[in-house]
């Protein structure tokens, strides 16, 4: 099975203030980087890796490091935009599976435990799940790609998944791997 992997970096970051809450500072790493490299050391013959940004700092990382990279001028007007930039700039898969850039809990084995998972089921629908619920990343067969090159403006995956709940693979990752940075840290008195 191909799978193809999609990193959404491309987000305006509005509620982190005037900063790219992608390049903040995160266990001494910009915070895009956790997830990067994860993603990075996944790519096979069988799993390709393309990032969706607008941060020069993020492309130049990408193509160092030989990613396939897209921009998403129109990112400003939803997340559909990226998720087809990325869908866009797919080799021919069989699946895709979404991850967003500002989660830098999220650890490798759960990564890997959740792209095994869905293969080995050949799931139709995925996604990872904690106790407040589903979460990032998600899991799209190819069944599904129509429905995702359709949504518009501000409506991403998560309106697939909850129309098709009887399809949805979950696999478990604990709270703090779910945990997303949305607004800049309070400073330290």
């Amino acid at each position: 099975m191909n799978i193809g992997l999609i990193l959404l970096a491309a987000g305006l970051s509005r509620r982190f203030g005037t900063e790219n809450k992608l390049l903040y500072p995160v266990e001494g790493k910009a915070l895009y980087l956790h997830a990067l490299e994860r993603l990075d050391g996944l790519r096979s013959e069988q799993i390709s890796l393309v990032t969706v940004t607008n941060t020069p700092e993020i492309r130049a990382e990408c193509q160092c490091r030989g990613i396939t990279v897209v921009p998403s001028p129109q990112a400003e007007l939803g997340i559909s935009h990226s998720i087809r930039a990325g869908m866009d700039a797919l080799p021919e898969v069989d699946a895709a599976v979404f991850f967003v850039a500002d989660q830098p809990g999220l650890h490798p084995d759960t990564i890997r435990r959740f792209l095994f998972e869905c293969e080995t089921r050949q799931a139709p629908l995925g996604c990872v799940s904690g106790p407040e619920g589903w979460g990032n990343p998600g899991w799209f067969s190819k069944k599904f790609f129509p429905e995702l090159m359709a949504l518009e403006g501000d409506r991403g995956g998560r309106c697939i998944l909850k129309a098709h709940p009887e399809l949805v693979c979950t696999v478990a990752a604990e709270p703090e791997e779910l945990w997303d940075l949305d607004c800049r840290p309070a400073k330290k008195k």
